[in-house]
């Protein structure tokens, strides 16, 4: 986030465009991802998995450095709302799953019902010799 940043802002340093620096902070890995799908299954899926993991962590990094340093007055209330979700769901993330469900899983889904072609167990083993 700070290399574009700064890139912009020793390019238009002292000119009309010099406040515009928070601006490519939320590009950058735009492209990155734009040149990963363009090459295709030459790259690794891990890759492009952790490149967009990485985008939206970058976005949200853009995000929040705009509304601080382009704003004239900042709502820390919706901050703070918008900090306590963000806890909370980070929160739940590492906690897990709460309850495991006491559905047992059909037959079908263990293996032990009927086959593809809708014979039941029991007709399989009446037709063997």
């Amino acid at each position: 986030m700070i290399v574009p940043a700064s890139i912009y802002a020793a390019l238009n340093a002292g000119g009309p465009g010099s406040p515009g620096w928070g601006i490519p902070m939320a590009t950058d890995i735009a492209f990155a991802l734009g040149a990963l799908v363009m090459l295709g299954n030459r790259v690794p899926e891990a890759l492009k998995v952790f490149l967009v993991a990485l985008a939206i962590v970058d976005d949200l990094g853009a995000v929040l450095v705009i509304a601080m340093f382009y704003t004239s007055d900042l709502a820390l209330g919706g901050l703070a709302i918008a900090g306590v979700f963000t806890f909370a769901l980070v929160a739940a993330n590492v906690a897990g799953p709460a309850v495991r469900s006491s559905t047992p899983r059909s037959a079908s889904a263990s293996g032990t019902g009927c086959s593809r072609r809708g014979s039941t167990p029991r007709s399989r083993a009446s037709s063997s010799p």
